[in-house]
């Protein structure tokens, strides 16, 4: 494979585990920054139709068939790790107080989700977040 770590990221992919203030221990956001999504999605692909697997890639819910998509994925993927870049932003979630956001959870996941995209995206240019 080409040396593709001077391609910016061009794909960003954000998600967020838990819930502020309350429930887990720690609220999370992660951020998925790809630089080509063909080469990480042709293995995704082949492992799901290998285990006619159509579900959500959720590492909360596990099973076998579950554990042997996600070995094969991560298995693939590992090979293309120039490709992609993973940050993550843990907040203790005795820290949120969630009245600085007027209560309104959603303030909350804008603001996490903005300081990982201020200090942890190097590399993007104008790339398009799902």
């Amino acid at each position: 494979m080409p040396d593709t770590r001077d391609k910016p990221f061009r794909f960003l992919y954000q998600d967020e585990s838990g819930d502020v203030g309350r429930g887990q221990a720690y609220f999370v956001v992660g951020l998925l920054m790809v630089r080509e999504r063909e080469p990480l999605w042709a293995p995704v692909k082949r492992a799901r139709d290998r285990w006619h697997y159509a579900n959500e890639l959720h590492f909360e819910k596990m099973s076998n068939l579950r554990l042997k998509v996600y070995e094969a994925v991560l298995e693939a993927v590992a090979g293309a790790a120039a490709l992609f870049r993973y940050e993550a932003l843990a907040v203790p979630r005795d820290a949120v107080g969630l009245g600085f956001f007027s209560d309104r959870r959603h303030l909350a996941y804008n603001y996490f989700t903005k300081l990982l995209l201020e200090h942890r995206s190097e590399g993007v240019e104008e790339a398009v977040m799902y």
